[in-house]
């Protein structure tokens, strides 16, 4: 076995490890809502707003409600790229998340790296998570 392959390995288990950590930890109570649906900004027409004044929570919101709809790819690109750059961990391990499944983007297993590395370094479990499995599948473009 090469000894790129081994430290990718050795590497790859850390990533993970630290991803089981990260997971363990409790998780936030869900963010108030004046109408009781969960959201942090109300309907969408509002978390479009907040979003747009650089609240990173209502990007994070909307653009995990886009990627589930038909046709909301664009958008949801758009509202996490803008959350992720807020420094909202959820959202690049979302955007990582479409890179790495070719959701309104083509597949980019070094972009999703980027992405879940800057989400894991950010403390989002999944993040961390996601990016030890791409490290270990040996994807196609995965450093």
């Amino acid at each position: 076995m090469e000894r790129k392959h081994i430290i990718g390995g050795v590497i790859a288990i850390a990533v993970l490890g630290a991803g089981y950590l990260f997971m363990r930890t409790p998780p936030k109570p869900p963010m108030p809502s004046a109408d009781g649906s969960g959201s942090p900004c109300g309907d969408q027409a509002s978390c479009k707003k907040a979003c747009s004044g650089g609240d990173q929570n209502a990007c994070t919101y909307l653009g995990g409600l886009l990627i589930g709809q038909d046709g909301g790819a664009p958008e949801a690109l758009a509202m996490l790229t803008k959350g992720c750059n807020a420094g909202s961990a959820n959202s690049c391990a979302n955007l990582g998340t479409m890179y790495h499944r070719g959701i309104g983007v083509p597949e980019n297993a070094s972009k999703a790296v980027e992405l879940y590395k800057k989400a894991c370094d950010g403390g989002d479990g999944a993040g961390c998570s996601n990016l030890g499995g791409l490290l270990l599948s040996g994807a196609t473009g995965v450093p």
